[in-house]
């Protein structure tokens, strides 16, 4: 190589130096920053993957017989998984005798997101409600679609009573996407003429450079903000594309979107295969917070044949001591809150 290029090569690599050095003290000062100013930005959910793995059916799942501590910002909380995959004390398929039994389905506000394994809403029904039986099946991360499979799959083998699915406002564009928190493949339906159709099956695992940019979500608190700033503009996308519209509908009318056509055919199916395999009742739980259509949703389930208990009715979502400080997953204080609300609605032997 001659002495001129020698040079332009030297030149070229001083300048990527430069540039790189220059990016890498522009992210360190950013992430000083954000943990100073905003510690409530701490990683949450990139650290709850710690405990998955995997799974070519529903993109991820428990991995089994794990005990451990998650924390993050303002909690520090004990997690068991038991045998097959999910929190608490594992609950055989068959009823004991003289129990009666509940089955909870849902994503991280069931799993106990942030709350040590006593502290669960379906721990605090059990020590509430002599006799009763709380079966958890969450998982952090679930939308309706996955808790679908997930009941198909499995829920239904277990002799119960009742059947709890916990929504929240966010099920709503999850349904609609083959992605969650943009790195982790999922299961999704689509609607062909009404019907629901399975996509994205089998689920591909995470490609390796995804799962190093959740590796470093984990512990950095910038990227980890940016992240969920990103997530906020593809939901509000998703949120924004239109349903099929019946003719006389006004604005206010529901179903109203994509969003809103597809979750509520994954729940009025949820509800059929309650009823065809195991002939339970379901009760569909949406959280607090949920949103100014949680009546219309709520009414169209009722009108429906779907029972629906609304938990605005009971907690306040502005209230800080029944949540934790990220605002919407709930406190130990919460999940009693919720558990106390659902108890005598669980002891109903009317609504079975």
């Amino acid at each position: 190589m001659s002495p001129s290029r020698r040079r332009g090569a030297r030149w070229v690599a001083a300048r990527c130096l430069l540039v790189g050095g220059s990016l890498l003290g522009a992210l360190a000062v950013a992430e000083g920053v954000t943990r100073w100013r905003l510690p409530h930005a701490a990683p949450r959910s990139a650290r709850v993957t710690r405990f998955w793995q995997y799974h070519p059916r529903y993109g991820w799942s428990h991995r089994p017989n794990v005990m451990s501590h998650f924390e993050s910002f303002g909690f520090s909380s004990r997690v068991s998984i038991n045998a097959r995959g999910f929190r608490g004390p594992l609950a055989s398929y068959e009823r004991p005798a003289k129990r009666q039994r509940a089955l909870v389905l849902g994503d991280s506000y069931v799993w106990g997101f942030g709350v040590s394994d006593h502290e669960v809403f379906t721990a605090v029904l059990e020590r509430m409600v002599p006799g009763l039986e709380a079966i958890n099946l969450g998982v952090s991360g679930y939308s309706t679609d996955q808790e679908l499979l997930l009941y198909t799959d499995e829920g239904y083998k277990y002799d119960v009573d009742w059947v709890v699915l916990v929504v929240a406002s966010n099920d709503f564009p999850s349904n609609l996407r083959g992605t969650e928190y943009l790195i982790y493949p999922k299961p999704f339906f689509s609607l062909d003429q009404g019907a629901l159709r399975l996509m994205n099956q089998p689920v591909p695992p995470t490609p390796a450079v995804k799962r190093l940019a959740g590796q470093l979500a984990m512990r950095s608190y910038f990227l980890t903000l940016t992240s969920r700033l990103l997530e906020h503009v593809r939901i509000s996308r998703l949120l924004a594309r239109p349903g099929s519209r019946q003719d006389g509908a006004t604005e206010a009318a529901f179903p109203r979107t994509a969003a809103d056509h597809l979750t509520v055919r994954l729940l009025l199916e949820m509800k059929n295969a309650v009823q065809k395999q195991s002939g339970a009742k379901l009760l569909v739980v949406l959280v607090d917070g949920f949103g100014k259509d949680v009546e219309r949703v709520a009414g169209f389930l009722e009108a429906n044949g779907v029972n629906c208990f609304l938990l605005d009715r009971h907690l306040d979502y502005r209230n800080p001591s029944l949540h934790l400080p990220d605002g919407f997953h709930w406190s130990p204080k919460g999940h009693e809150v919720v558990a106390r609300a659902l108890a005598p609605r669980l002891q109903d032997k009317s609504q079975k």
